[in-house]
């Protein structure tokens, strides 16, 4: 992490995307800086942070892997990161969509439909949750879940360990 010319070393946890907390990290080593401590003491007090579930975290869950980007904020363009980010071998199921539609601002559901066709080739197996992604169903060649602890489920069920498995449902968490 480098403030005013100078730099000190940034230890981050792993199983998370630090690009996706970089204006955070920012944010917080500037908000620290002008309280007083130095750039040795913020970046101290960053050392090990692993990021929050639902903020692009990786994890391991009944051996599968599991790449949770599920938050109130998420918008087509975080689906699409996720996939950007996904890989490593086995099977890939994307489980997308909202819990309910006031979540924050709602999903894009065009933006996210024009994602999902066109990278529709990457997902092994993709879930839509929510009833405004229903309709997709058939021509995505998805199945539906009413919800992200039954897309999870779903997932879980279909595919093996060693798979992975994106989510990317806007809900409250």
């Amino acid at each position: 992490m480098k403030a005013e010319g100078v730099g000190a070393p940034l230890r981050l946890g792993e199983g998370f995307d630090p690009e996706s907390y970089y204006s955070a990290i920012s944010a917080a080593t500037a908000a620290a800086m002008a309280a007083g401590f130095d750039l040795e003491e913020a970046a101290a007090a960053l050392e090990g942070f692993e990021g929050l579930g639902g903020r692009m975290k990786e994890t391991k869950s009944d051996g599968f892997t599991v790449l949770d980007n599920s938050n109130s904020g998420l918008r087509a363009s975080g689906v699409e990161a996720a996939l950007d980010r996904a890989g490593g071998g086995g099977s890939v199921a994307l489980i997308v969509g909202e819990e309910a539609e006031t979540v924050c601002e709602g999903m894009d559901i065009s933006a996210l439909v024009e994602i999902l066709s066109r990278r529709r080739r990457e997902i092994d197996l993709l879930i839509l949750v929510g009833v405004r992604l229903k309709p997709f169903a058939k021509s995505l060649s998805a199945g539906y879940a009413p919800d992200l602890d039954s897309g999870l489920a779903g997932a879980k069920a279909a595919l093996k360990r060693g798979d992975s498995i994106i989510s990317c449902v806007k809900c409250f968490r």
